[in-house]
C-alpha cells in the first residue's frame, strides 16, 4: 500500500497573518517562509489507514455528533506520541522514511504558491507538525499544531494559525498528515 503524496518543489512564499494585540485590535504581519529542499506531503491520514497500522480507533471516544466516522475521514484524537509510533510502523512497512511535515513545509504547502494544490490544509482538523513550541522544564517541550478546524472561528482556519500542546494531548479535531523527502535519505 503506497501512500498518495503530492510533490512540493523547494521555494518560498510570503504569508500575511493577523495577530491579536492586547486582545482587542488586530494588525497585519508579513513573513517569508522558505523551504530549501523538495518534499512530498500527503492528504490527512484517514481512519482506515490508522486502524490498519495501529489496530485502534481513538476517535471512538468522541461524542457521536462531534466528528464524522468512516474510511475516508481523518484519524483524530491521536496524540503526538502515538503519531510517532504510527509513522515508525508505516515507514517500516512501506520501506519509506515518513515523518510529520515541519512547520515551514506545512505553511508553504498550504500556501499553494507554486501552483500545487493540497486539499483540506485549513479548517478541517488541526494538524500535528514536526516542531517544538517552547520548553517548560522539567516537562517535555510542547508540540505544534497548524490549520484550525471546522469547530473554530474563521480567524483560526488560515495558513498562519498555530497552537501548541503537550505530546500526550488528544482532541477530537486534531489529526495529521505525512511528509517525506523526494530523494531517499540513507
Amino acid at each position: 500500500m503506497l501512500i498518495p503524496m503530492t510533490a512540493i518543489p523547494a521555494g518560498e512564499c510570503e504569508i500575511i497573518c493577523k495577530e491579536r494585540v492586547e486582545g482587542f485590535c488586530e494588525h497585519m504581519r508579513r513573513h517569508v517562509v522558505s523551504v530549501i529542499d523538495d518534499f512530498c506531503i500527503s492528504a490527512l491520514v484517514t481512519q482506515d489507514l490508522w486502524r490498519y497500522i495501529m489496530g485502534s480507533a481513538p476517535w471512538e471516544d468522541c461524542l457521536q455528533n462531534y466528528i464524522k466516522r468512516g474510511h475516508k475521514f481523518p484519524a483524530v484524537r491521536v496524540c503526538w506520541s502515538e503519531v510517532q509510533e504510527f509513522i515508525t510502523r508505516l515507514s517500516e512497512q512501506e520501506n519509506t522514511q515518513y515523518r510529520l511535515p515541519t512547520e515551514s513545509e506545512w505553511e508553504y504547502a498550504a500556501s499553494g504558491s507554486s501552483g500545487f494544490v493540497i486539499s483540506d490544509m485549513n479548517g478541517k482538523v488541526w494538524e500535528w507538525v514536526d516542531g517544538e513550541c517552547g520548553a517548560n522544564p522539567p516537562r517535555p517541550p510542547k508540540r505544534c499544531c497548524r490549520g484550525g478546524s471546522t469547530y473554530d472561528c474563521a480567524k483560526y482556519c488560515c495558513n498562519s494559525a498555530h497552537r501548541s500542546h503537550d505530546p500526550d494531548f488528544r482532541q477530537c479535531d486534531l489529526g495529521f498528515r505525512l511528509a517525506c523527502s523526494t530523494t531517499p535519505k540513507p
